[in-house]
């Protein structure tokens, strides 16, 4: 993997301090993670407006992608080389799973043909809530 460094180059972004550290804790976190914790939890701080700059950034290059765990808040991960995939949320602990099968993709040519203005689909997002096994007990 490329460092983080390396990956803003490749995007033609500048390797800021708050922007490298945001890329690292991203690719750690293996999961998505909100803006609290990407604050809480960074090796170099940075203020909230920065954070937020930064991750705008990173969405439009493709290196973080965004997934809503919760309603009204927004949490990000790292998606550059990654698979695509979704995720299956508890709703009382939060845990979350990455689910790597993607059934939507054979939905895609029905939905475009079923629309009265769309043709083509270039990005979905699908997150499933249920009770995982530790709060269902």
């Amino acid at each position: 993997m490329k460092s983080a460094r390396e990956l803003l180059r490749l995007h033609n972004l500048r390797s800021t301090p708050a922007r490298c550290a945001i890329v690292q804790l991203l690719e750690s976190a293996h999961k998505p993670v909100s803006v609290e914790y990407i604050l809480s939890n960074m090796a170099s701080p940075c203020n909230e407006s920065t954070a937020y700059r930064v991750l705008e950034h990173l969405l439009s290059k493709g290196i973080a992608k965004t997934a809503i765990i919760e309603p009204g808040r927004m949490h990000y991960e790292f998606s550059h080389g990654r698979a695509h995939h979704h995720h299956i949320i508890c709703t009382k602990c939060k845990d979350t799973e990455n689910l790597h099968d993607c059934a939507v993709d054979a939905l895609v040519p029905m939905i475009t043909r079923k629309s009265k203005s769309f043709r083509i689909i270039t990005a979905h997002t699908l997150e499933f809530f249920g009770i995982c096994k530790k709060c269902q007990n």
